[in-house]
């Protein structure tokens, strides 16, 4: 049989053990949130990059904003 000093070491053992189980659980459900936050708003921007080559006349490419560059300096030496 445990003495109580034994007993009350392993209650505070587990209490601290609860309490860092649920810091956790809080920060994995945060992190959670923010990644699904974080995929619809890149989702978001490359419907934004998609509609912008698209009324640009551009095909979609992974060059990032070089395409939509030189089509505004295209369009800018046409219009000088």
């Amino acid at each position: 049989m445990l003495s109580p000093k034994m007993m009350r070491k392993n209650h505070e053992l587990l209490v601290a053990a609860n309490r860092r189980i649920e810091e956790l659980e809080n920060q994995n459900r945060q992190l959670k949130l923010e990644a699904k936050n974080s995929a619809r708003e890149a989702r978001e921007q490359k419907l934004i990059v998609s509609e912008i080559y698209q009324n640009l006349g551009i095909r979609n490419s992974d060059d990032g904003a070089l395409p939509v560059i030189k089509k505004f300096r295209e369009l800018q030496y046409r219009l000088n």
